[in-house]
C-alpha cells in the first residue's frame, strides 16, 4: 500500500491561511479583469470586461466579497462608473481617482502599492467567471464562519437569561448555514469538449502507467478488495448493508482506522454509537487489546495498560493527519456535517481526505418535505462527496424480505436496502455482510468499475478486526486441482 503524499494533499499554513478563506492573488485578479489598461490591452479585451462587470451586476455581488476597505472602493468605482456611463475604467482613471481620495502622500503610496499588484497580472482572456466563482466560494465561507461567531457570542449572553430566545437563535443559523452550503454544493458545473486536451490526457495515460501507485485510491485495508476497486475514489458513495450485529460499524472503523495509518484525514461521523464507545474501539483496534478490557479497565493488568499508553503516543507523535470523530445528534444532516468539517479545515488547515458516517438513515435530508426521507440523505452524501472530491462512506439496514432470502441462500441485490431503493440508484458501489458470529461474506452488488462479486472475512470482534479468511482461497485452489 502507498501512504498519501502529505506534501500534494496538506495545505501549508501561511500568514494569510491564519485568515479564514482568504486569498489576495485571487482577489487582484478579479480586479484585473474588471480594468482596463491603457497600455497593455485592446478592443477585444475592453468589450470583455464590459461583459464582466455586466455579469456581477447581474449576481449583484457585494463589494464584502474583498476583504479590504480599498479593494471594496475600488469595487465601487468599476460599478459605479459601469451604472452611469456603461462602460469600464481605465488604469489611469483609477490612478487619478486614487490621488483624489487619498491626498495625504504616506497614504497615497500606500495604495498605490495595492494598485500597482493589481496590474502586475496579465489580462486572462476568459477566465472571468472560474477565478470569480472561486472567490465567491471563499465568500461564502467566511459568511458562515462570521455568522457562527457573532450568534455564539449572542448565545453565551443570552443563554442564561432565555433559554428559549437563545435555541431558536441556534436553529435559525442551522436553517441559514444549511441554505449557504446548498447553494454552494449543488449548482457547481464542469464541462469541456471531450477532446479539448489531448496531450493532456495522453500524459496523464503515461503517468499512470509509469506510476500507477500515484493514483490509486484510498486503501481499504485489504489487498483483494483494493486490487479489485483500485481503493476508495474521490466523489464516490459507499454503503455498507447489514442486519443488527453483523459488524457494519466494525467494518466502517476498520476501514477508517486503515486509511488513518496511512496518513489520511479522516472525519467519521458517529449518529447511533457514543463517541466514548467508539473510542473505546478504535483503542482496541489500534492496539490489538480486547475491546471486553476498555469497556472494564479493572480487568487490563498495568503492563497492559502501560503498553496502550505507549501505542497511543506513539501514534499521535507519528501522525500529522487527523481521525476525527463527530459525535452528532439524530436528524442531523448533510449541512450540519460541511460546516463542522469547514471549520475543522479552517483550524487544522488540512483538507479532509475520506468522510464515514454511521449510520445514514439515522440523518435527516436537506429537503424537509421529501417523501423520501432516506433516498433524499443518499443523494445529499453523493452530492458532498463531488463537491468535496472525497469519497463518503455509510452504513444502513438490508430489508426485512432481503433477510429472509440472505438466510435461504440468496446473493445481496443493489435493491436489497430498507427504507428505499434509491440507495441502490445513488451509491457507487455497495457492500453486503452476511454471516454469522465468527464468519462473514461480503458481497458487492454495485461496483461500478470492478467485476468483484464476493469475498470471505472472519469477524475477530475481540478486538474490532475483519480479518481476510484466506481458507476459502486454498478449499478454491484444492477444487480447481481435482
Amino acid at each position: 500500500m502507498i501512504s498519501r503524499k502529505n506534501s500534494e494533499k496538506e495545505t501549508a499554513i501561511t500568514t494569510e491561511a491564519a485568515k479564514p478563506f482568504v486569498d489576495v492573488s485571487l482577489e487582484l485578479r478579479v480586479l484585473r479583469l474588471l480594468v482596463f489598461d491603457n497600455d497593455f490591452d485592446n478592443k477585444s479585451n475592453i468589450d470583455e470586461i464590459n461583459s464582466n462587470i455586466s455579469h456581477i451586476i447581474f449576481l449583484g455581488l457585494s463589494k464584502d466579497i474583498f476583504t479590504s476597505d480599498f479593494k471594496q472602493w475600488v469595487y465601487e468605482k468599476i460599478i459605479e462608473n459601469f451604472v452611469s456611463f456603461s462602460e469600464c475604467i481605465s488604469k489611469n482613471f483609477l490612478y487619478e481617482e486614487l490621488k483624489n481620495k487619498y491626498t495625504q502622500i504616506e497614504t497615497f503610496e500606500q495604495k498605490k502599492i495595492i494598485l500597482d499588484k493589481v496590474f502586475n497580472n496579465k489580462f486572462e482572456s476568459k477566465t472571468f467567471k472560474p477565478i470569480l466563482e472561486k472567490l465567491k466560494e471563499k465568500f461564502l465561507y467566511r459568511s458562515i464562519l462570521d455568522l457562527n461567531v457573532s450568534v455564539n457570542e449572542q448565545l453565551k449572553r443570552d443563554f442564561l437569561d432565555n433559554k428559549h430566545e437563545a435555541l431558536a437563535i441556534a436553529q435559525q443559523v442551522q436553517d441559514s448555514v444549511a441554505k449557504l452550503i446548498v447553494t454552494s454544493n449543488q449548482f457547481k458545473v464542469i464541462e469541456e469538449d471531450i477532446f479539448q486536451d489531448i496531450d493532456r490526457d495522453v500524459a496523464l495515460l503515461k503517468a499512470k502507467k509509469e506510476n500507477p501507485n500515484d493514483f490509486k485510491g484510498i486503501p481499504s485495508g485489504f489487498e483483494k478488495l483494493d486490487k479489485a476497486t483500485g481503493g476508495w475514489r474521490p466523489g464516490e458513495f459507499i454503503l455498507v448493508l447489514g442486519r443488527p450485529e453483523q459488524g457494519k460499524s466494525i467494518l466502517l472503523l476498520n476501514f477508517a482506522h486503515y486509511a488513518y495509518i496511512m496518513g489520511y484525514n479522516i472525519v467519521y461521523v458517529t449518529i447511533e454509537m457514543p463517541l466514548a464507545q467508539q473510542r473505546n474501539r478504535f483503542l482496541s483496534i489500534s492496539t490489538r487489546t480486547l475491546y471486553q478490557k476498555f469497556k472494564s479497565p479493572h480487568l487490563m493488568s498495568d503492563e497492559e495498560i502501560m503498553m496502550v499508553e505507549k501505542k497511543m503516543r506513539e501514534m499521535k507523535s507519528e501522525h500529522k493527519n487527523y481521525l476525527w470523530f463527530i459525535d452528532a445528534p439524530q436528524n442531523c444532516n448533510t449541512q450540519f456535517i460541511d460546516s463542522r468539517i469547514t471549520a475543522l479545515e479552517n483550524v487544522t488547515g488540512k483538507k479532509i481526505d475520506m468522510l464515514v458516517v454511521d449510520p445514514v438513515y439515522l440523518m435527516a435530508p436537506s429537503d424537509k418535505k421529501s417523501p423520501d426521507p432516506v433516498g433524499t440523505i443518499s443523494w445529499d452524501l453523493k452530492l458532498i462527496a463531488r463537491a468535496r472530491s472525497v469519497p463518503v462512506i455509510g452504513a444502513s439496514q438490508f430489508n426485512r424480505e432481503s433477510h429472509k432470502r440472505h438466510l435461504g441462500g440468496t446473493d445481496v441485490d443493489s435493491m436489497d436496502a430498507a427504507f428505499t431503493d434509491k440507495l441502490g440508484y445513488n451509491t457507487d458501489m455497495m457492500i453486503g455482510i452476511t454471516g454469522d458470529k465468527e464468519t462473514a461474506c461480503l458481497y458487492f452488488p454495485k461496483s461500478r468499475d470492478s467485476q468483484l462479486k464476493k469475498m470471505y472475512f472472519i469477524k475477530n470482534f475481540d478486538v474490532m478486526r475483519f480479518e481476510y479468511d484466506n481458507r476459502v482461497d486454498e478449499e478454491m485452489a484444492v477444487e480447481k486441482d481435482k
